[in-house]
């Protein structure tokens, strides 16, 4: 009974602890679900999606009809009805119809690439508020332990161990970390709102102070071929070939003749003719240099989408070299933070006398500079992580 009761308290801590955590995953799928932007973008991309099936419908059939009364002429008044129906040849609607899908393609591509810019900026605010909440963590702590130390250091004035020029250097560095507490404050409230704004208008639950995920990832190799199946920016270079190749496939079957169909029935009065009705346009014009043009253009296309592939490998090559020596860094600098000395040890050597005010903030500024050094570059060794993994948002 005892060991059941245990269990299920354990579960609950766990899930609880789950719960309270909010990570940078869920404040994206929140904004994805909430951003009016994403929402407007992705009624204007099915808006363009449908328009684009448009584009291959065919003409509107032709009615026409003559009453001629006048004129000379024996017998009754010549009339004539006519009904045609015009359209390209067949294999060009197959070659759009095809082409149109492709653009659908790329259409669903380039809000991919919309949508990913939207989350990348909102998990860049959630690296940043983060980063500051672990800064406020340390500032409020600071505070506490400066406030302990101007009291300590008003008690060695009154009893007149130390002059006031001390006293007035602890007010000033109490004074200072008060304010730098006060401006961490305020810049982490004006991501809140914007992070807000994003999720539209409704406010982002932060539970936690933690980045939420290790700084462990893929080999260079591995990670790009991912890259190259997920990204919607890479996807989309090879999505606007495929296009222009149908485009090309299009400007070719429009060198084949339009056709038109129809029914016709004309006469006097008690004499009337009926049939069908047929012609050929002859493509002469229509479609000089076209064919040439669309040829151009994706030529032009692959050489571009060869230069752009290369240039974003390039760039990526170069932002997961940085990570990787910074990590290495990070690591060194870790092990080296934790072997220097304690602030506790430091204040006690104070209090007791041992050292001077001034020894006692100069050895702990040098503590802090270091503490807020391996702050800033764990938050630089997310930001190059969440670059190298935008393709997974």
């Amino acid at each position: 009974m005892r060991s059941t009761i245990f269990a299920l308290a354990l579960v609950y801590i766990c899930v609880s602890k789950t719960v309270a955590q909010t990570t940078a995953d869920q404040v994206i799928s929140q904004i994805e679900r909430n951003n009016l932007e994403l929402k407007a973008l992705r009624d204007q991309t099915e808006s363009q999606k449908l328009g684009s099936k448009t584009e291959n419908n065919l003409p509107d059939p032709e009615v026409s009809a003559y009453y001629l009364p006048y004129g000379t002429h024996t017998g009754g008044d010549y009339t004539e009805f006519q009904f045609s129906q015009s359209f390209e040849f067949p294999t060009v609607y197959l070659a759009r119809k095809k082409m149109i899908g492709e653009k659908q393609q790329l259409l669903d591509l380039e809000y991919g690439q919309k949508r990913q810019q939207i989350l990348a900026k909102a998990e860049k605010h959630f690296l940043r508020h983060t980063y500051l909440s672990k800064t406020l963590d340390h500032l409020q702590d600071r505070l506490r332990m400066s406030e302990k130390v101007y009291s300590q250091t008003e008690e060695l004035y009154s009893k007149g161990q130390i002059n006031l020029l001390e006293l007035n250097k602890a007010k000033v560095v109490r004074y200072k970390e008060s304010f730098e507490l006060e401006s961490v404050e305020n810049e982490k409230l004006e991501i809140e709102k914007t992070l807000k704004a994003m999720n539209g208008n409704q406010p982002v639950e932060f539970a936690t102070s933690e980045y939420g995920n290790t700084l462990t990832i893929s080999s260079e190799d591995s990670l790009w071929a991912e890259k190259e199946r997920f990204s919607p920016e890479l996807l989309a270079l090879s999505s606007q070939e495929r296009l222009y190749e149908q485009a090309l496939k299009v400007q070719q079957r429009k060198n084949l003749p339009d056709i038109s169909l129809g029914a016709n029935i004309q006469g006097v009065h008690n004499e009337r003719h009926a049939g069908f009705y047929g012609g050929i346009s002859l493509p002469l014009w229509r479609n000089k240099n076209k064919v040439k043009t669309a040829k151009a253009k994706l030529s032009a296309t692959k050489s571009l989408a060869e230069a752009k592939l290369n240039e974003k490998r390039t760039e990526f090559s170069a932002v997961y070299e940085t990570f990787r020596k910074t990590l290495v860094k990070f690591r060194e600098y870790q092990t080296v933070f934790g072997e220097l000395n304690d602030e506790n040890l430091l204040l006690k050597a104070y209090c007791s006398g041992e050292i001077s005010y001034t020894d006692y903030y100069n050895e702990l500024r040098f503590y802090r500079q270091a503490a807020d050094q391996l702050l800033k570059v764990e938050f630089e060794l997310h930001q190059l992580k969440a670059e190298l993994l935008k393709h997974r948002l």
